[in-house]
């Protein structure tokens, strides 16, 4: 697992050191020189993202629906490690554009077969439930730091074990579009239901500059499309 510094000139990363048995969370340049490790991480797979607008970086276990999913940060000079949420099974995080609140997708319980999306400030507080069973993959935050823009899967198999199934690709969603704002909880699709003539599996979403035009891939053909908002 790789990440970039927000500034983009330096790259976090997972060592696995096969002599110690150890795995360690580190930040160096791009060809891997002047690096400096951050933290001893327990888990085989992990995911990493640096907190906009602050000094640290976070890091998770990849999502398992069997599994809980520990939330920590470092500082990026290195120091004590913060634990900011455990407690959730196969949880994945996206942070809003200046770190302030997180959105969480994660399984409704232990082994569970639905998803649920949910957010929380910088510190694991202030936990709602946004009643949208989506994935924080198909979702993209907006420049207020408010407002979400998520695709909502449809078609998952009865039975199906959420995250796990989908991440391992054992079935395509056929997905509708929203419009969340995460402090009122109010909802609004950002295309009509008979607008959508094909089936799109959506994920990398991104928004032109203007946030006038929301861009994804749809797994379904790994194609680029757009939706004019």
């Amino acid at each position: 697992e790789i990440a970039w510094q927000n500034t983009g000139n330096r790259i976090f990363y997972k060592y696995y050191d096969s002599k110690t048995k150890k795995r360690s969370l580190n930040i160096s340049d791009p060809d891997g020189s002047n690096w400096t490790k951050l933290a001893d991480i327990a888990f085989r797979d992990i995911s990493i993202a640096q907190i906009p607008q602050s000094g640290s970086v976070s890091f998770w276990n990849k999502p398992d629906s069997f599994f809980e999913t520990i939330f920590k940060s470092v500082p990026l000079v290195g120091g004590e490690e913060k634990e900011i949420m455990k407690g959730l099974f196969g949880a994945d995080y996206l942070w809003n554009n200046n770190g302030s609140y997180v959105l969480i997708s994660h399984s409704d319980a232990k082994g569970g077969n639905k998803i649920q999306l949910s957010i929380a400030n910088s510190n694991g507080g202030e936990f709602k439930n946004l009643n949208m069973p989506t994935l924080v993959s198909k979702c993209v935050w907006m420049k207020d730091n408010k407002n979400i823009l998520c695709a909502l899967p449809g078609e998952i198999p009865a039975g199906a074990i959420m995250p796990n199934d989908y991440n391992q690709e054992k079935f395509r969603t056929a997905d509708t579009f929203w419009k969340i704002n995460t402090t009122t909880g109010e909802k609004a699709r950002v295309i009509e239901l008979e607008k959508i003539t094909a089936k799109y599996d959506a994920t990398n979403l991104f928004l032109n500059n203007d946030e006038s035009i929301l861009f994804f891939v749809n797994k379904t053909d790994g194609k680029l499309y757009r939706i004019t908002l």
